[in-house]
This record gives structure tokens, sequence and C-alpha cells, in this order.
């Protein structure tokens, strides 16, 4: 499938796993079929598509921070599913081990679900829960994607992160930014603390007053290279990302 259409539905009943047998949610679409969106791109990492109007579920309505690979812990987590009619509940997980991964890939996490309410429900992960996003410590992390058949109640996750890529949304702008910023304040901090004959000079060149103390605070950034005067002297340095 390569595109098609978003439309509402609702669980009819559970057909709870067990080892050897996992289980699935059995649902249909709801009676009005009213088109919610538009599915644009298919892949291993999710749908992927434009909403016509937000989506409310009344536990995680406000959009949350992410959480990278390389920063997912070990240990309690949630996730967020549907067992019955159109309903969002959270439900207790843990976080068995987290790869952190420097390529995509749709098993990054070892999950397992802890909660009593779900394991009653469903015996643990099954079929229809994939796509359900994990939660830990207020932040998105990623989604289910596997269980393990000989034991329903683990299973496999993939990282935000590589989710978010792969729709094309660039996550790292802000981060990278950020470097260039840190790294040409400290630039501009040595350069002016050692060498207070170039301050007039530097705050000119950043269009600020001379006045003005807290020079380091209003340091802007115009590109990737910084750039000083002294003794008519052209001086640049470069900031890597």
């Amino acid at each position: 499938m390569n595109d098609g259409q978003i439309v509402s539905s609702l669980v009819t009943s559970i057909e709870k796993g067990s080892n050897g047998d996992p289980g699935e949610k059995l649902a249909r679409f709801t009676n009005d079929r009213k088109i919610l969106g538009t599915i644009t791109k298919n892949s291993s990492f999710g749908i992927f598509g434009k909403l016509h109007d937000p989506i409310k579920n009344n536990v995680a309505d406000e959009a949350l921070p992410i959480t990278l690979s390389h920063q997912v812990k070990e240990g309690p987590a949630k996730i967020l599913t549907v067992v019955e009619g159109e309903e969002v509940k959270e439900y207790d997980i843990e976080i068995v081990s987290s790869v952190p991964q420097k390529f995509p890939a749709t098993k990054g996490m070892v999950i397992k679900v802890t909660d009593p309410e779900l394991l009653e429900a469903t015996g643990g992960i099954i079929q229809g829960m994939s796509g359900s996003p994990i939660i830990q410590d207020g932040k998105v992390i990623g989604a289910v994607t596997h269980v393990f058949v000989n034991d329903p109640t683990s299973g496999y996750a993939c990282h935000i992160e590589w989710m978010l890529q792969e729709a094309g949304i660039d996550i790292y702008k802000k981060k990278r930014l950020r470097r260039v910023n840190n790294s040409a304040f400290a630039f501009f901090y040595a350069i002016l603390k050692k060498q207070q004959s170039l301050r007039k000079t530097a705050f000119r060149l950043l269009g600020f007053s001379v006045k003005h103390q807290n020079f380091v605070k209003y340091i802007q950034i115009i590109s990737n290279t910084c750039y000083y005067i002294h003794k008519d002297k052209d001086f640049s340095t470069n900031i890597l990302l």
C-alpha cells in the first residue's frame, strides 16, 4: 500500500496472546466513515501522511518533546494504545534494553509489558498494537513494532528518531545551530577576555553598543564563519559541526 485515506475505527474484541500464538486486535470502521486524513507513504518505519484536523485522545493531546536513540534509558516507560472501543489508555512497560543506533533500524529497543490490566486484557503485545507510542519521562522515545512469538509480554520497538527522519523532518537542525552558537560564544569570549582592545571593534561588527557589558549574551551568528578585524587585517575561524 503506497497511499490511502485515514478513517476512524474502534476495537471490537481482543484475541489474547500466548506463547507461540501472538494475539490480535479485532476492529471495524466507525459508522460515520469520516475521512480524517490522507496517507502518502508506507514504510517499515510507519505510515505517513497528513491529517485534515487535529485528533484528540484525552491522554496526550499536546505535542511532546522527543528523546534521541542514545538518550533512551533502561527502566519504566508508558505506551498508549486502544484495547476497547476508541478509548486510548496509558499502560506501564519496561525498557529492557536500548541500542544507541547510528543508522535507522526498526528494532532499536526491547520492551516488556508490566501493566497488570494490559496483561489481563491482551497477554502483552498483540497484532494491531504496532505504532503504539512509547513515552518515557514525558518524552516520546519510539513506537511498538514487533512481538516475541514465544513471549508475547515482550517485543521490539523503533526509536522515534528514525520515524521522524523517515518523514523528512530535520530534528537535528536546532541542535546544529546550538553547537554553532556555543562554539562562537566561546571563541568571542576568549578573544575579548584576553584582548580588551578588540572589544570596540567586535561590538561594532556585532552591531551592539560598546557600553553593553553583558556582551556575550547577545552574540548572534550570521553564518558558519565568525570574523573580527584588528590592525586592518582580516582574521577568521571556521566553526566545525
